[in-house]
């Protein structure tokens, strides 16, 4: 097969799919598994950062009636079992409380809980991995943003955001 044919293929194939696809990389055809990961690794960040880029435009593309941006916002939507999408920056971790009672996540130990007014508040060391369990619990999405052009993109709405379901 000619050199240019594989990519006479590809433009023509639905855009979504060629979102999709990765760079090429070369890598000899007897080449042990970590040679072929150490040179398909670029591709595979440019992907990622691709997903986690689209992501965020979906976010705020939805605007603030089908989105929140911030960690108390977040928490909010996370009460409400509204998070059908989570992002957040890899490097953000804060500590915050759990209500025993009815395991809201909350930004920091308080009286009562603002949820159901119970008093047993328990402080946690980083809340922002409940936060991550606790979206894929209830069934949502969650893109971790590393990249730096995704970090850019984010600063608006950092250090975590969430779509909501409804």
């Amino acid at each position: 097969m000619e050199r240019g044919a594989p990519i006479a293929v590809v433009h023509e194939l639905d855009k979504e799919i060629q979102q999709r696809l990765g760079a090429e990389f070369a890598v000899d055809i007897h080449a042990r598994p970590a040679d072929i990961a150490a040179a398909a690794e670029r591709a595979q960040r440019a992907i990622e950062e691709r997903e986690e880029i689209s992501t965020e435009e979906r976010l705020l593309d939805a605007g603030p009636q089908r989105s929140q941006w911030g960690v108390n916002a977040t928490l909010h939507a996370l009460w409400e079992s509204r998070v059908a999408t989570l992002v957040a920056d890899d490097m953000f971790a804060t500590p915050g409380a759990r209500c025993r009672s009815c395991t809201a996540l909350l930004p920091a130990q308080q009286g009562h809980c603002p949820v159901c007014s119970s008093d047993p508040i328990d402080s946690v060391e980083d809340v922002v991995e409940l936060v991550i369990e606790q979206t894929l619990d209830e069934d949502g999405a969650f893109e971790m943003v590393r990249s730096a052009a995704a970090r850019r993109m984010l600063t608006p709405i950092r250090p975590m955001a969430a779509s909501l379901r409804w």
